[in-house]
């Protein structure tokens, strides 16, 4: 049985607000930029991933519903300033179902940081975060490399078999 992620689920854990800046980190065909950028009608909503053919599904999906507040940037966020994005520019860094296919954990981290202007929010929002696995890429783990980068958790959630959290930069 597949697994299928809960977009409603994580859209009301969100606290969005209609001006907000977002950076949605790996965001595929935009599964859940589009909800977002319909959420933040005021604001913008930055969509970076490293792989081209989702980001052109993505930008004629935006062009059909008339979003035009999504910036699309084809990027490798895993490279220092990897997202092309100011210094503390953006109110929500989203990383969600991605982490499990980066293997520069740590840079991600760092890049959401950097982008997260103060008291700004990461989300995390993954399966394998509450499973072990061969290399013991546990949840805990993960919450203390976040930790040690300057965050602090401020929730955690379940949906289904994802297992989310919501950090606040320092």
């Amino acid at each position: 049985m597949i697994n299928i992620l809960n977009i409603d689920g994580i859209l009301n854990r969100l606290s969005l607000t209609s001006d907000m800046v977002v950076a949605d980190f790996g965001c595929g065909a935009g599964f859940l930029t589009i909800p977002v950028a319909k959420k933040v009608k005021q604001g913008l909503v930055f969509a970076i991933d490293i792989q081209s053919p989702p980001l052109s599904v993505l930008k004629s999906n935006c062009m059909f519903l008339k979003l035009n507040n999504v910036q699309i940037i084809r990027s490798d966020l895993e490279k220092p300033r990897g997202s092309k994005l100011q210094d503390s520019s953006v109110d929500l860094a989203l990383l969600i179902n991605t982490l499990f296919q980066i293997d520069k954990k740590d840079a991600i981290i760092q890049e959401a940081k950097r982008v997260l202007k103060t008291q700004g929010k990461f989300v995390v929002v993954d399966s394998f975060l509450g499973k072990k696995k061969d290399n013991n890429f546990s949840f805990r783990v993960f919450k203390k490399i976040v930790e040690s980068a300057g965050f602090i958790p401020e929730k955690q959630f379940r949906i289904n078999d994802y297992y989310g959290v919501v950090f606040e930069k320092l």
